[in-house]
């Protein structure tokens, strides 16, 4: 099963690598977020992966903030707290975030960006409002899958490694479990993120959610000829209008309570007989344990802590 998975992926990569129109349309238009592309013509911020909830809601209590995070590169713009969204997240452990390789890479060439830039912010629905319960952690490691490929979001997940552990409170900070099984057609699912509210408009400074569905594959390869192993799409069966875009890139698709999906890409936002794609927790599930485990098992032995602590006196 796994070498036909193999020799499948690689025939559609050898096919969409010789078509150059295409290539060139999907990298003109990936911008920001889980990465719904924006309309051929668009070009600017071509390295920046951002995408905001469009034709989204603001719930009274929105109770799916407190797994969500935001990521930011290097300093606010002018100083301003959450000016700097580069994606988002979702908080899978204590100090594990789990988001979107794409976010990562610079989309015009697939240079990664140093690990060390990155910072995750949690506990704070309103971006750009710092407050007592907000808890920002700069990023130790990311780990995005082997298999990505930057052109088309290919194997389009990354597990993010912070440097301490957020500090856990049902409220404000949470870890959402993944799902456990693989996702239906026509499960009810909300994405929620900070991307913009509608394409090419302004973004939110409160987190907004957005109720779609799971679509059936043979839906999804319709819409979009570079859906991949490992994707699912969704969108909103009453209103087209309402899908993820530029700014909400690694962002969470909930379902059941549970993480199915990471914002990943989409033609535009919101668009007529179109739909948002994303990566699969479920069918990465064993990428997403390999290193979750890894780092546990590594943090837990005495040997590994004390070299971190005998560390601080050598240099």
């Amino acid at each position: 099963m796994f070498s036909i998975k193999i020799f499948v992926s690689i025939l559609i990569v050898l096919h969409l690598t010789s078509n150059t129109a295409l290539s060139k349309t999907l990298r003109s238009n990936r911008v920001t977020l889980s990465q719904k592309f924006q309309a051929d013509e668009v070009t600017e911020d071509d390295d920046n992966f951002h995408f905001l909830i469009t034709g989204g809601y603001r719930p009274k209590d929105n109770k799916l903030a407190k797994y969500t995070v935001f990521l930011t590169r290097d300093e606010p713009i002018e100083f301003f707290f959450g000016t700097n969204l580069i994606c988002a997240g979702s908080i899978i452990a204590k100090d594990i975030v789990l988001s979107a390789a794409h976010c990562f890479f610079n989309d015009s060439n697939g240079d990664r960006f140093a690990d060390e830039r990155f910072k995750a912010v949690a506990g704070t629905p309103r971006r750009l409002e710092r407050t007592n319960n907000t808890q920002i952690i700069p990023v130790r490691k990311v780990i995005p899958h082997p298999g990505y490929y930057y052109k088309y979001n290919f194997h389009d997940i990354a597990v993010l490694k912070l440097v301490k552990s957020f500090i856990i409170n049902d409220e404000f900070v949470a870890v959402i479990p993944r799902m456990d099984e693989p996702p239906w057609v026509r499960l009810s699912c909300t994405v929620v993120g900070w991307g913009l509210m509608y394409e090419f408009g302004p973004e939110p400074n409160e987190l907004l959610c957005a109720n779609v569905e799971i679509l059936s594959k043979s839906t999804c390869a319709k819409k979009e000829i570079t859906f991949f192993l490992g994707q699912i799409c969704a969108a909103n069966p009453d209103d087209y209008g309402i899908d993820a875009c530029q700014g909400d890139s690694g962002g969470p698709l909930f379902c059941n309570g549970k993480l199915v999906g990471i914002v990943s890409y989409g033609a535009g936002c919101g668009r007529k007989d179109k739909a948002g794609y994303y990566a699969d927790v479920y069918y990465y599930k064993n990428f997403i344990d390999d290193n979750v485990a890894t780092h546990s098992k590594a943090l837990n032995c005495w040997y590994y802590r004390l070299l971190i602590a005998l560390s601080k006196y050598i240099y």
